[in-house]
């Protein structure tokens, strides 16, 4: 895959976390016959235009951060049964975390491979454009630092988010063991009880 691929590809993320292709315009600030052009590969998607794209991806993966955290918040404060459904949310958006992290490193890859690329043809090209594609390369490299440091955000949110999951199924099961603990309690006092009348009535 290509530069033009990754373009391509990083733009079609940012139209799924716009909505569509006429929210994705907007937000870019561009006609949209051209980001339909971009989206179909008839055209090349320039370098701001993706740069653009990259902080549209980058800022959905914070606020997903942000509501997981928000989220882990609230198991902590909840009574056992939200305790439950936000896990069984926890463990979904866990899984989830975990794809997109996937996605991430898949990305960062490729980055990697098109940063070392366009050092090659900028070393090859006039000293002018190889400035300008030295440039790029270098902004290039910026921004998908920022999504490593995404991705290992998601990595560790993944690893708590599985912590919380064991903990509250934990929870769970020792709040059973203390509800049949009672439970027998109950049921042992309540035979004590019976004894002790049949013993006051039996003739002195």
């Amino acid at each position: 895959m290509g530069y033009r691929e990754t373009y391509q590809t990083v733009l079609m993320r940012a139209c799924m976390v716009a909505g569509d292709k006429t929210l994705l315009a907007q937000q870019l600030g561009v006609p949209l016959p051209a980001v339909l052009d971009w989206l179909s590969g008839e055209s090349p998607v320039p370098a701001e235009v993706f740069l653009r794209a990259v902080d549209i991806v980058l800022a959905a993966n914070r606020k997903q951060n942000e509501e997981n955290r928000a989220l882990l918040e609230r198991i902590n404060d909840s009574d056992e049964k939200e305790r439950k459904r936000a896990t069984a949310e926890l463990e979904r958006d866990a899984a989830e975390a975990r794809r997109e992290q996937h996605n991430h490193d898949r990305q960062i890859a490729e980055a990697d491979r098109v940063v070392a690329e366009l050092k090659r043809v900028a070393n090859e090209a006039d000293r002018q454009t190889a400035e300008k594609l030295r440039a790029i390369a270098e902004t290039f490299r910026k921004e998908y630092e920022a999504l490593r440091t995404a991705a290992e955000e998601t990595r560790a949110f993944a690893e708590q988010a599985r912590d919380a999951a064991e903990a509250a199924r934990a929870a769970a099961e020792r709040a059973a063991e203390v509800t049949r603990f009672a439970e027998d309690s109950r049921e042992s006092a309540e035979e004590g009880r019976q004894f002790g009348r049949r013993r006051d009535d039996r003739p002195q």
